[in-house]
């Protein structure tokens, strides 16, 4: 599971196209494939996807140098959350925001993106996100359960912009393996 932006990319991908790891935008090619499209949730609202892994890759409910995630959780304010991005690595920040709207320009198409959660830098004015940490999960820091899925964010202010993870996987029809 990842945002659409990251798995799909364009308007004209389908169902069934192949993933690769590193991505088309990097230089990955049909050897590099590591699973394939399943469905979407922009009609939803929600810059969100899923694929199906391929049988080269197996399942890991592990977060790069941060552990096992223990489940999911609502997003709420003040809550101290964690993420391991591919651009930043290891961050941090404080949840100010729930429920708001976004509204986001994939390929020339104006979109709104619903329930996001806005986070903001921690006491120690670190970087929150960059871009190459799209599909990274925001986890509640004490108790690693999944809070929202990243999306976006600034540098000028400082914030990160995540989705929260409840409506994502209601709308793939996913669950989180545990």
């Amino acid at each position: 599971m990842s945002n659409w932006h990251v798995l799909y990319g364009n308007w004209y991908a389908w169902p069934g196209m192949a993933v690769y790891q590193p991505g088309r935008g990097d230089k990955g090619h049909s050897d590099h494939t590591v699973a394939h499209l399943k469905r979407h949730a922009m009609e939803q609202f929600l810059d969100a996807a899923v694929a199906e892994l391929a049988d080269t890759r197996s399942l890991s409910k592990n977060q790069f140098e941060i552990g096992a995630v223990t489940g999911v959780t609502n997003p709420t304010l003040g809550m101290q959350v964690i993420k391991s991005g591919r651009r930043t690595g290891i961050t941090t920040g404080i949840i100010d925001g729930i429920e708001g709207r976004e509204v986001m320009y994939y390929n020339g198409v104006q979109r709104v993106i619903r329930h996001v959660v806005h986070i903001a830098q921690t006491d120690d004015g670190g970087q929150i996100s960059a871009a190459g940490d799209s599909g990274s999960w925001w986890l509640n820091e004490k108790t690693h359960q999944a809070v929202g899925l990243h999306f976006a964010g600034s540098d000028h202010p400082e914030y990160g912009l995540a989705i929260a993870m409840p409506p994502v996987l209601d709308a793939l029809n996913v669950d989180i393996a545990l």
